[in-house]
């Protein structure tokens, strides 16, 4: 493995993180587990679960400057937000390229990600924190408000299933 300042680097292979900010659909996840399919990648889904006490002060701390002056508005801003369970959520989808391909790459998941009018983010800045926040065990690491709430675990369940009617194509791969 090789840290560089903004760079991961293993087997001479340089790391692409891709973040989805919010939890997707089974349909659209599966349209990406077959748009990567021909590149190997690992997406992982980390939820760090908070009491609701505790979920209550983390939110109230992040919006506390929300409508400073309409503490009425921002109580209606944050009323559906917690849920049964609480904590901090990503989905990441990693993969390592090799650098002549990863430009290609990159544009590649970025049209795919368009297409699907779905939020994404490459990460750059962050990416040593989403590389050690993905690995199982190190839950001190890539921790980022806000908190997030969900009425039931399998809503983050994603279950694979052959699509009758693709929305994209993607069965070309990176061109």
């Amino acid at each position: 493995m090789n840290f560089l300042e903004n760079d991961l680097y293993v087997d001479d292979k340089k790391l692409l993180a891709i973040t989805l900010p919010s939890v997707a659909s089974m349909s659209i996840m599966n349209i990406l587990y077959k748009a990567f399919d021909k590149t190997p990648y690992r997406h992982v889904q980390r939820l760090l679960i908070f009491n609701k006490k505790a979920a209550l002060e983390d939110l109230e701390k992040y919006a506390a400057k929300w409508c400073s002056g309409r503490k009425s508005l921002r109580k209606i801003m944050l009323e559906d937000i917690l849920g049964n369970l609480n904590g901090y959520y990503s989905s990441t989808f990693l993969f390592l390229i090799g650098e002549k391909e990863y430009e290609r790459y990159r544009i590649y998941c970025q049209e795919v990600l368009n297409t699907l009018e779905i939020p994404y983010l490459f990460e750059q800045y962050n990416l040593k924190d989403v590389w050690w926040g993905s690995l199982p065990g190190i839950f001190r690491a890539n921790i980022n408000a806000p908190i997030a709430g969900f009425s039931h675990l399998d809503d983050l369940l994603i279950r694979y299933q052959e699509e009758k009617e693709a929305i994209l194509d993607v069965s070309a791969g990176p061109v």
